[in-house]
């Protein structure tokens, strides 16, 4: 299911959508009628509430080609991508391996 189309309204792709800032964050700009995508590696493992109106979509951030794929995808389907907003916040009690490939970086960093 894709959202409907987004006209004159804004198109935001959020990460990290399905728990915490990025949940809130999507939530309320989907409801505010901006077309939003919000992001997770897996969304089929995300049981979804009532008032998510955002459009899930599958991207994990430490793949390039995962990036590029979810990137394309808002693009075919809206025509555009207005605005990135990423909301991975590290967290101290996670071990995290580098990021060695610069793709998703360069990608969000635009």
């Amino acid at each position: 299911m894709s959202p409907r189309s987004a006209g004159n309204r804004p198109v935001i792709l959020v990460t990290s959508a399905f728990s915490g800032v990025g949940n809130t964050c999507a939530t309320w700009l989907a409801k505010k009628g901006y077309v939003v995508y919000g992001t997770c590696p897996d969304p089929a493992s995300h049981q979804r509430r009532a008032d998510e109106l955002y459009e899930p979509l599958a991207m994990d951030l430490l793949s390039s080609a995962s990036v590029a794929e979810a990137i394309d995808r808002v693009t075919r389907e809206q025509g555009r991508l207005d605005a990135i907003i990423h909301t991975v916040i590290p967290s101290p009690v996670l071990t995290v391996a580098p990021v060695t490939d610069p793709g998703p970086r360069d990608a969000l960093d635009t």
